[in-house]
């Protein structure tokens, strides 16, 4: 549904990006990605001031995409999942189910 979609403009203080079309669940993570960019973008700038800017993006980009693998793991129901079902068949032999 169009309703659900929303055109927003995010962007860096030094690059404008174009408009947006997202999910608009999901317009308070791009807002809060748009303000922690910059943030963890001057710390790499800051640490590594030898590096050229472009490596300086592509380390906050790799930042993020570890946290984002981070979260994905630490959220990981499966093996969960499988445990619980594993004892439910066990309680369900054991009662002759």
């Amino acid at each position: 549904m169009d309703n659900d979609k929303l055109k927003i403009r995010l962007g860096l203080p030094t690059c404008p990006l174009p408009l947006l079309e997202i999910d608009r669940k999901d317009e308070s993570y791009y807002r809060m990605a748009a303000e922690a960019v910059p943030v963890i973008l001057a710390r790499y700038q800051e640490i590594y001031k030898e590096l050229p800017k472009d490596a300086h993006y592509h380390m906050a980009m790799i930042h993020f995409a570890a946290n984002m693998f981070s979260l994905k793991d630490k959220n990981e129901t499966g093996p969960y999942k499988d445990n619980i079902k594993e004892a439910i068949r066990k309680i369900e032999d054991t009662l002759g189910l």
